[in-house]
C-alpha cells in the first residue's frame, strides 16, 4: 500500500509538521518512489526531474518521514540506509538480501511471524515491530556458480553498544 501525498501532508500536518515547499517537493518524491531507495536515489531523481532540493534538506525531510512513520529505514549493508514507503502491519514482509548481486527479495512466511509470536510469550517479551533480514545467494546467483567469500558487511558488523551496558545480556525464558 503506497501512502498519497495528499494523506501524507493530512499526516503530517496532523502531527504539527510544517510543510515548506522543499519538503513538500521531498515528500511528494519520496512517495512516489518504488520499492527501497536510498537518499541518493531520491535526490538524483528529483534532480533528473528538474527538481532542486540540497542533500542535507533531503536526509532531515527522510529523517522526519521516519519519525511520524511514513517511512521504514532498512538497513541491507552496513552504511547503506534504504526506505520503503510504511506498510499496515498485515501487509508486514521481511527480506532476503543477496550477498554477490545486492537483490532485495520481500517475502511473507507465516510460520516465521508465528514462531516470533511463540518466542515473544516464552520470554514474555512485548514486541513492538521487527526487522527479518536474510543473507544469503539468490537462485540467479546460484545458477551461475556465484559465491559469496565473505558475509556482508550487516552481518560483520559489531552492533553499537547500548549505553549503560557492559555487553551483551541472554535472555531467559519468563
Amino acid at each position: 500500500m503506497k501512502v498519497r501525498a495528499g494523506h501524507a501532508d493530512d499526516a503530517l500536518r496532523e502531527k504539527g509538521v510544517r510543510l515548506t515547499a522543499p519538503r513538500r517537493k521531498i515528500v511528494d518524491a519520496a512517495l512516489r518512489m518504488r520499492g527501497h531507495f536510498t537518499a541518493e536515489e531520491l535526490l538524483e531523481g528529483m534532480h533528473s526531474h528538474g527538481v532542486a532540493a540540497s542533500k542535507a534538506t533531503v536526509y532531515r525531510t527522510l529523517s522526519l518521514l521516519v519519525e511520524k512513520g511514513l517511512l521504514e529505514p532498512r538497513e541491507f549493508e552496513r552504511g547503506s540506509l534504504c526506505y520503503e514507503a510504511a506498510v499496515p502491519e498485515e501487509d508486514h514482509h521481511d527480506h532476503m538480501i543477496c550477498t554477490a548481486c545486492g537483490t532485495v527479495h520481500e517475502f511473507v512466511e507465516p510460520e516465521i511471524e508465528r514462531l516470533q509470536d511463540v518466542a515473544c510469550r516464552k520470554f514474555g517479551f512485548r514486541m513492538l515491530g521487527h526487522s527479518h533480514r536474510i543473507f544469503g545467494l539468490c537462485s540467479r546467483c546460484v545458477a551461475r556458480g556465484r559465491s559469496a567469500d565473505a558475509p556482508p558487511a550487516a552481518l560483520s558488523a559489531t552492533p553499537p553498544p547500548v549505553p549503560g551496558r557492559r555487553g551483551p545480556r541472554r535472555a531467559r525464558p519468563a
